[in-house]
Formats: structure tokens, C-alpha cells, sequence
């Protein structure tokens, strides 16, 4: 599961461990107590990364637009549903790992759940070095606008 997921993201990542750590639910730990850490501390990272990256491509994207119209677009874009939606599009919720009770509640359909977790794949790729103090465009070879359209910049 975990190489296909990398696949669908479009991302290897260099520490193994930085993967599952980001899909676990806090709820896992209780049904787990080998486990040490949830996502909880990622998606805090992933929160202030994503606003980074966004921030930078809609500077980049609509060079004569002021602040405030900016402002609502990355507001748009960081909204809980649309976050929901490009979880659903990358597979997040088959990848989650929840607790009994959490899974039992339809934990993996929750649109906050999936908005948390999306919002750790760019803390994650912070956390191995790329893009710490400045986020990385595409990869060589992508367009921006390729970038975005399968959910990488995001």
C-alpha cells in the first residue's frame, strides 16, 4: 500500500517512517499503544506549510491581483471542502489508519478528517528538507500548471 500510495501522490519519500506516522489518527494509538506518535503534530506543520506553497503560487499565478482578492483565493483553496475533495482524489481515506472506535463512527469519510490529512502531505515533504524555508516548484520537466492539476503544489 504504501508504494502505491507514493505513486498516486507523485512523491517518494526518503524517510519511510515520515509516511505512516502522517496517515495515523490519533484514535489509532489507543487501539495501538506501541505506537508513539500520531499525525496530530504533522498537521499542525502541514497547516502552515500548505498556507507557504499556496501563498506563493496564487503571487505567482495572478501577478496584478491585490491582497485581499489573493487573501479569498487562498482562503478558497484552504477551505475544509476542497481539501476534503483532493483527499478523496488522492485516495487518503483507503490509506488512513484509525482506531476501531474512530473507523466504527465513519471516521474515514469525515471531510475534517480528510482535510487533516491532506494538509499533512506538504509537512511531510517539509519535514525531509524540501522546501524548508521556501517551497520547491514542480519537479523537473512539470509545468506549474501540470503541478496543480494533479494536486502536487497542493
Amino acid at each position: 500500500m504504501p508504494d502505491a500510495f507514493q505513486d498516486r501522490l507523485g512523491y517518494s519519500f526518503r524517510d519511510p517512517a515520515l509516511l505512516p506516522r502522517a496517515l495515523t489518527h490519533p484514535s489509532w494509538l489507543q487501539d495501538h499503544p506501541g505506537e508513539v506518535e500520531s499525525n496530530q503534530r504533522l498537521e499542525f506543520l502541514g497547516d502552515a506549510v500548505l498556507q507557504v506553497i499556496l501563498t506563493e503560487e496564487l503571487f505567482t499565478l495572478f501577478p496584478g491581483e491585490r491582497e485581499g482578492a489573493l487573501s479569498k483565493r487562498r482562503a478558497a483553496l484552504a477551505k475544509g471542502a476542497f481539501l476534503a475533495r483532493l483527499a478523496r482524489e488522492l485516495g487518503l481515506p483507503a490509506a488512513l489508519r484509525l482506531g476501531a472506535s474512530e473507523e466504527a463512527g465513519g471516521g474515514r469519510d469525515k471531510a475534517a478528517a480528510l482535510e487533516d490529512a491532506c494538509e499533512r502531505r506538504p509537512a511531510r515533504a517539509a519535514r525531509e528538507g524540501r522546501g524548508r524555508g521556501k517551497p520547491q516548484g514542480p519537479p523537473a520537466g512539470e509545468s506549474p500548471a501540470g503541478a496543480r492539476q494533479r494536486g502536487a503544489a497542493l
